[in-house]
This record gives structure tokens, C-alpha cells and sequence, in this order.
């Protein structure tokens, strides 16, 4: 997750642009700035620091991803478990999926040594992601973190590229990862929802917006 050059802060993230439903980079640049609340960056550990200080800031930034995380998960599970009327079912289904998109990013940007808070929280997920919708795009039967990060996609689903030693050149590519279309329309149609780009675009809006209340909150 580090880049830019020897000694330089490098942000691999966006700005959150919440008026933009495509913008693709929302919850994940969400994340990072949750982790960050004093504006800082992450800092490559050529800057000299002891090994007992880059220790103490890598166990920070796990630690604050870990409760980034979390709030996440818990945020994706009330949503599905509060009532409402026909289109909020409509939403929690798409918003299930997103969510499983965004575990799966996740995992494949990181190092193999870099899943720390993914694990500590491994159960919550696979209860909270869509597994048969992971399923479509996965080559393997994915069941644990360590599972997702070892598999490779089907067919049509391009690889997401490892964020660990890219460039600054780079670093702004693997946030563009998501699952094609084809796989979520063909997906929600076996599953007798509503189904079009238009309306898989909308509801990633509305997901963007259910996400935000972690900064709102």
C-alpha cells in the first residue's frame, strides 16, 4: 500500500465524490478517511522510523481498519434486518451484493500478510456477503479470507490488481475493480428482482449513501 517514491506520504484513495452514484472509489476511500481522521497519510517505512515505531502505527492502522470494518458490516446487517416495504427488499438484496463486491476487492488488493482485520471479523462477513453471488465470479468455493485471496475468477472476471508494490502510476488502478455487469444482471434476474443498468447504477447510489452515515455517525 505504499508508493510515490522512497520517503514520500502517498494516498492511493480519492476524494469521496458522494453526488456521483458511479464513482467507483466511494466506500473504500470512505474507509481509508475513517481511518485517517487527522488528514494524514499512510507513510512508506523508509522514513527511518524504529522498528518498534512502524510496529506500533502498523498495529494502529490494523486496528482502525478493523473497527472501519466492523461498523461496516454492522451497517450492511442492520439494513438487512430492519423492516420496510417492497423496494427496501429490493435494496437489501443489491446492497448484499455490493458488499460482497467490496470484501472481494478488498481481499485481492491485499497482501498475503495484510488480513489481519478481515480475519479478526471473517465469521461476521461470509454471514453478511451474498455467497452464491460470490460464487458466480469465484473459480473456487470461497468459505474463509485466506480462500478468497488464493482464488482466481471465472471467465469474464478480470483479476484485481494487488495494490502491495504498485507505483504511484499504478496505485490509482485496483479501486477500479468491480464484477461486470453481465454477472450482476444475470444474477438478480435468477433471482426474480428487478434487473437493468440503469437500476443496478441507482442502487449503487443509494448503497453510497447508506455508507456515508459511518463519516455522519
Amino acid at each position: 500500500r505504499y508508493g510515490g517514491g522512497e520517503g514520500y506520504p502517498v494516498s492511493l484513495y480519492e476524494p469521496i465524490d458522494p453526488s456521483n452514484p458511479d464513482s467507483l472509489r466511494y466506500e473504500d476511500s470512505l474507509l481509508y478517511q475513517m481511518e485517517c481522521t487527522d488528514g494524514d497519510t499512510i507513510i512508506a517505512p523508509s522514513l527511518g522510523r524504529s522498528e518498534e515505531e512502524q510496529r506500533n502505527k502498523e498495529e494502529a492502522e490494523t486496528a482502525a481498519r478493523l473497527r472501519c470494518l466492523t461498523e461496516m458490516v454492522d451497517l450492511i446487517t442492520r439494513f438487512s434486518e430492519s423492516s420496510g416495504k417492497q423496494a427496501n427488499i429490493t435494496r437489501k438484496f443489491y446492497f448484499r451484493l455490493f458488499f460482497t463486491e467490496f470484501v472481494t476487492r478488498t481481499t485481492k488488493t491485499r497482501s498475503e500478510y495484510d488480513l489481519d482485520d478481515l480475519l479478526a471479523e471473517e465469521n461476521r462477513v461470509f454471514k453478511t456477503v451474498d455467497l452464491p453471488f460470490q460464487d458466480t465470479y469465484t473459480k473456487n468455493i470461497c468459505r474463509t479470507i485466506q480462500e478468497l485471496w488464493d482464488t482466481d475468477f471465472v471467465e469474464g472476471v478480470p483479476p484485481v490488481p494487488r495494490a502491495i508494490g504498485c507505483d504511484d502510476s499504478e496505485s490509482s488502478k485496483y479501486f477500479d475493480w468491480r464484477v461486470p455487469t453481465p454477472f450482476y444482471l444475470s444474477y438478480i434476474k435468477d433471482n426474480d428482482y428487478p434487473a437493468s443498468g440503469a437500476l443496478l447504477s441507482q442502487q449503487r447510489g443509494h448503497y453510497r449513501k447508506l455508507i456515508q452515515e459511518l463519516r455522519l455517525n
